[in-house]
């Protein structure tokens, strides 16, 4: 009698034990939602096709969250929706497209980052067409109002990739 206790008394833990272990497996499925990562990427194609349809400065002041930062080679850092406006202002006629590649968003859900490729085609001194490749991360942090907006966006310089099609 004492053995078939023992015995029922491992097997309910055991139970118990694989149930707390399935159950631990549900939720963090359940944390792992693409959605968001999907979200993100959305709203970064969004804020390229603005820079595409209304302009470079519109589009970075647009999707700029308040204290927003960018970092520039050769620049001190760029602080402010207004000092970022600003450094779009002599960008009449250049061409800034890019497209992200990867997408990642913190546990808490209200921090990610995007990857991507970017082209920037602008005319030199000379009046000569010039293209620039690159890559950039881009930080974004979920507002009050539910909106997605950029608090650090940055780039590198790249030799062109294989393919220099970035398609919106």
């Amino acid at each position: 009698m004492m053995r078939n206790t023992i015995i029922f008394t491992i097997s309910a833990l055991l139970t118990t034990g694989v149930f707390a272990v399935c159950q631990a497996g549900q939720s963090l499925d359940k944390e792992i939602n693409p959605a968001p990562k999907e979200a993100l990427i959305k709203v970064d194609l969004q804020f390229a096709q603005m820079a595409a349809d209304s302009g470079i400065g519109s589009a970075f002041a647009y999707f700029a969250a308040d204290s927003a930062t960018m970092l520039r080679r050769g620049s001190v850092p760029i602080v402010g929706r207004d000092a970022i406006r600003e450094l779009y202002t002599d960008t009449t006629g250049a061409i800034l497209r890019w497209a992200p590649y990867f997408a990642d968003i913190a546990a808490s859900g209200d921090l990610g980052y995007t990857l991507g490729k970017s082209q920037f085609i602008y005319k030199d001194s000379t009046g000569a067409e010039k293209t620039s490749h690159g890559y950039y991360v881009t930080l974004w942090k979920l507002q009050p109002d539910g909106k997605w907006k950029y608090v650090l966006d940055t780039g590198v310089s790249a030799p062109p990739p294989l393919d220099t099609t970035i398609k919106h």
